[in-house]
């Protein structure tokens, strides 16, 4: 490695055994990142996990002042988590679980750049409160497999205005705000389409010739000429709250009893998605769509890229652009009937969905749908966002709106 180094990546390579003179592995390792810290001094990023480190973090690494992200998860350290990483003021992501550590330093208190933090699984008490209270910005926390012993939240971190994510132990559930909440998982283990079963009341109806609108208490529509404009708005009136609304329409431009979709025509303005586990639920990646099937950034029919999928399109894209300001989504065509639909939006993702468990659903005129009989462009912001730090965040705080904009523009071409 040249000087100009930054980034030194050591974890995931399996060390085990025993040298010369009964000196364990790991001890060797250990004098040998030392001697890394000042061959390096501008390294940025550090991973350090699964290497058997024990005993306490080598006190050479208060060299390295512009460390942004140190990952030491999955070793044998113990003790107290040096006064030294005080010095690291630069850190923005440590990663302490799956070790001894019973203790922090009152300097730890120093990083203010901070802004995740995980120490799952050690031997931490209610007494770090106060040092992880002066950490402003950490807007993640880890603290699951602590010996807290049902003590309640202390006060210090309670307080923490910017922390809007804790750890995830469970599917169907989230820990937000020091609270843990347990969902009704209604897809497998997971919550899908979160309280979708409720009978929204209608605040309010305007009719005013082609300007028609209907307020819910959640969402407003308003339809003009070739136009379908959809709003949804809300606001937390007393505690910070996650929101994600989604528009779950069925559209095939060819006729709700055309058959299926699969030859419509999809373009989709996003060079990156979201992938998924085996139960469709983010992993936290984001990962670009080039060479894969879920590259839609020039329009192809669906049924040109479907089957190199096990079970069709269900992903969120992340769309191109600034969040926030309405621009172009997505652009379905069928080239029978000439219809298009342009979708246009102010939210960082859309998830699209090409129908693929429709079964026996009897619709409009007594029809009976099949799997792609209709897809769906969903805008909105990332699914489980909330347990991905790194996701665009859906919280919103008293006295703010969240803002959902949808425009639909349709038109035939020849």
């Amino acid at each position: 490695m040249r000087g100009a180094t930054t980034h030194l990546w050591q974890g995931r390579q399996k060390l085990c055994g025993r040298v010369g003179g009964g000196m364990p592995l790991s001890t060797v390792l250990q004098n040998i990142v030392a001697g890394l810290f000042s061959s390096f001094p501008n390294l940025v990023c550090l991973d350090l996990s699964h290497q058997g480190l024990n005993g306490i973090i080598p006190p050479q690494i208060d060299d390295l002042v512009r460390l942004e992200h140190l990952n030491l998860s999955k070793n044998d350290l113990t003790g107290t988590l040096p006064s030294s990483l005080g010095n690291l003021t630069q850190l923005r992501m440590l990663d302490v679980s799956f070790n001894y550590i019973d203790s922090i330093s009152s300097k730890f208190g120093n990083l203010k750049n901070l802004v995740s933090l995980n120490m799952t699984r050690n031997n931490l008490t209610a007494s770090i409160a106060p040092i992880i209270g002066l950490l402003t910005n950490l807007s993640y926390l880890e603290l699951a497999e602590n010996p807290f012993h049902g003590c309640s939240i202390p006060p210090e971190i309670w307080n923490l205005k910017s922390l809007v994510a804790l750890d995830r132990n469970l599917r169907g559930s989230i820990y937000f705000e020091w609270n843990h909440y347990k969902l009704v998982a209604n897809g497998g283990k997971n919550m899908l389409h979160g309280f979708s079963d409720v009978i929204w009341k209608v605040k309010k109806y305007k009719n005013k010739g082609h300007a028609s609108s209907i307020v819910f208490s959640y969402h407003s529509h308003s339809y003009e000429g070739e136009e379908v404009e959809c709003q949804h708005e809300t606001q937390s009136l007393q505690k910070a709250a996650p929101v994600n609304l989604a528009q779950h329409t069925y559209w095939n431009l060819g006729g709700h009893n055309s058959g299926d979709i699969l030859s419509e025509e999809v373009q989709i303005f996003a060079s990156s998605y979201t992938p998924v586990d085996s139960s469709l639920i983010p992993t936290g990646k984001i990962a670009s769509v080039k060479g894969t099937p879920y590259d839609f950034l020039n329009s192809h029919t669906i049924k040109s890229t479907i089957n190199k999928l096990p079970n069709g399109y269900d992903i969120n894209y992340v769309l191109d652009g600034t969040p926030g300001k309405l621009r172009k989504a997505a652009v379905v065509k069928d080239k029978k009937s000439g219809r298009v639909m342009k979708l246009y939006t102010n939210q960082p993702g859309v998830q699209f969905y090409t129908g693929n468990y429709l079964k026996d659903v009897k619709g409009k005129d007594g029809f009976v749908y099949q799997a792609h009989a209709g897809l769906c462009s969903e805008t909105q912001g990332f699914p489980d966002s909330v347990n991905h730090p790194n996701f665009p965040s859906q919280i919103v705080n008293p006295g703010k709106t969240y803002k959902h904009h949808m425009l639909y523009k349709f038109s035939v071409e020849a």
